[in-house]
């Protein structure tokens, strides 16, 4: 469980409602394991009437950007039950959570280059070819390899590589060995 700080201000909180407070939390960590902290603090900022309204402030620290969620009592009249008030503030966090972690989805497939496997190597030649994992096969020269010498390949191996069409068909601009906790293809 990430680090998490809960506080309960203008009343005391029974053992319950600590517990709801921390089911909401596992349930955020089981949607994102990155969380670095959360701050939840729930008040009555405004003992006026026999019927208290909660209010409800959660800060969810994220690598990159945090995401703050407020529930006031003036804006939701709902909120005289700390139930549905707590409720309805983690639902809220947890659809723009999800919709931040959609957004860094789309931009890491985005920027990670494609997968392929080395299919066929001319070492005396300095080229050879690999097969995408929807079977096209890309030509590539010893010199678009990039981090690795081209006498160590071996057929197989997971490359990433960036291609373009060439004047016989598509061909390798720039290609990188995969290390074993990136593969991809079998």
């Amino acid at each position: 469980m990430f680090n998490h700080n809960i506080t309960f201000t203008d009343f005391e909180a029974s053992e319950s409602i600590k517990e709801e407070v921390r089911t909401y939390l596992d349930k955020i960590e089981s949607i994102y394991d990155r969380v670095i902290s959360c701050d939840v603090v729930i008040s009555i900022p405004h003992k006026s009437s026999n019927k208290p309204f909660y209010h409800i402030k959660i800060n969810l620290f994220l690598p990159g950007e945090d995401i703050l969620v407020t529930r006031e009592a003036e804006v939701d009249n709902d909120h005289t039950n700390i139930h549905r008030a707590m409720h309805d503030a983690f639902q809220q966090l947890i659809r723009q959570l999800k919709l931040k972690l959609e957004k860094i989805r789309q931009i890491d497939v985005r920027n990670i280059p494609p997968h392929a496997k080395i299919t066929k190597i001319f070492f005396d030649e300095g080229y050879g070819f690999i097969e995408t994992i929807n079977r096209r096969e890309i030509y590539f020269h010893k010199n678009s390899l990039v981090g690795e010498k081209f006498e160590n390949l071996q057929i197989g191996e997971e490359v990433r590589f960036n291609e373009e069409q060439g004047f016989k068909g598509p061909q390798v601009t720039s290609m990188s060995l995969v290390g074993k906790q990136n593969r991809m293809l079998s």
